[in-house]
């Protein structure tokens, strides 16, 4: 006659799939949340602090182009939430690229995109208070530094095999190409060349 041990077998442990799916969307939400409010709070602190002089960041941006600026915020936004909604949502343990997980990649490059991109504008804010021509390069390379991580963001999609929800694995990669454009060309590429620091 078996037993209740032999019947119910006790286990205190979860499956390891879910645990890891579950500790890696919360580690995700957590990196967002304080890298978003870091990039957020690091636009407010600076167009706070500086009234009146917000129009030095633009430099000698025409104003014809200063409107694609704008036209593309929008939807560069809606292209990354679109990313953190399917990856905040996502079986981690299912996000493979060709022979590794792509569990580290993914993570790296959105930690690196929130870093730098919440150190764009307290750079630029120093260099234009106090003319420091030096930090010109730096800014410039902090920017390609952003820019490339949303074009790695967006190429990890390319690379998955077999990603879940296939059709949310797609519309997140074509919404991040819209962050691509904004932050590798539009900001990287373009920017700098207006940038003015006296």
């Amino acid at each position: 006659m078996a037993t209740s041990t032999q019947v119910f077998p006790l286990s205190f442990s979860r499956p390891v799939g879910v645990h890891s799916t579950m500790n890696w969307n919360r580690l995700f939400l957590v990196i967002n949340l304080v890298g978003g409010l870091t990039v957020l709070g690091s636009y407010a602190v600076g167009i706070a602090g500086h009234a009146g002089q917000n129009h030095l960041l633009w430099g000698n941006i025409p104003e014809s182009v200063r409107g694609v600026y704008t036209a593309c915020m929008v939807p560069a936004a809606l292209g990354y939430l679109a990313s953190f909604f399917y990856l905040v949502r996502a079986d981690w343990t299912q996000l493979r690229f060709k022979n590794k997980s792509a569990v580290p990649t993914i993570l790296r490059q959105h930690i690196i995109f929130l870093v730098t991109a919440s150190a764009w504008m307290p750079l630029s804010w120093l260099a234009l208070d106090h003319g420091m021509t030096v930090l010109f390069w730096p800014i410039q390379a902090l920017l390609l530094i952003t820019g490339m991580a949303a074009f790695g963001m967006a190429r990890s999609y390319w690379k998955l095999v077999d990603p879940p929800n296939p059709f949310g694995a797609a519309l997140a990669c074509w919404g991040l190409t819209f962050l691509v454009f904004q932050c590798l060309v539009l900001d990287a590429l373009v920017w700098p060349r207006f940038f003015v620091i006296v």
